[in-house]
């Protein structure tokens, strides 16, 4: 299930979005009133798509995306919604970190679209995350490993005793020729 959360302060909008997405399979829907509502309950949502409106009381919507950017950084892939758009709002919108910027009224079937962007971008960056922190695992086993190999390595040893670790024998090679660190002092006579 996808989730998709609306954050607009008109009624008759947060309604129309509603329903029209809620005829999307495999959607999970959730409006909030304001900004600050969404802020206040953000932390406890799953990831997914925000469309935010721009013009709302309390924290507009450049607020609440830098405020995300702040707290929660890549959780919600966010399309911003405005009445009253221009050139300078779409660019401060990219730049706080917006996939998308729309100017009401719009089509549904673009809007649609940009959604399901949205969702491949979110998806792709969770990929991207879960490969880097695997990534980062396999490197800090791998430091560890030459760190116990480089304690018990002794040069009369066959270096096919470590090939267990999991760690390229050429890596145990490596470690296995480095020579005891000189002394940091030599005695005076």
């Amino acid at each position: 299930m996808r989730n998709i959360y609306l954050v607009d302060d008109d009624d008759a909008v947060r309604a129309s979005l509603h329903s029209l997405l809620s005829l999307q399979p495999d959607l999970a829907v959730r409006s909030f009133r304001s900004g600050d509502v969404f802020l206040e309950d953000a932390r406890a949502l799953d990831a997914g798509v925000l469309l935010l409106d721009f013009h709302m009381p309390g924290m507009n919507g450049i607020e609440v995306l830098n405020a995300l950017g702040e707290s929660d950084p890549g959780k919600f892939a966010t399309v911003i919604l405005t009445g009253e758009g221009n050139v300078g709002l779409a660019v401060q919108a990219m730049k706080a970190g917006a996939l998308d910027f729309i100017e009401k009224p719009y089509e549904a079937e673009a809007l649609i679209g940009i959604i399901d962007a949205a969702f491949s971008r979110l998806e792709h960056d969770s990929a991207s995350a879960a490969q880097i922190e695997q990534e980062a695992a396999h490197r800090s086993v791998g430091i560890v490993g030459l760190g116990i190999v480089g304690r018990t390595c002794d040069r009369r040893h066959r270096h096919d005793r470590f090939a267990l670790t999991g760690i390229a024998q050429r890596c145990i090679r490596r470690c296995c020729r480095r020579r005891r660190p000189r002394r940091a002092f030599r005695s005076l006579r």
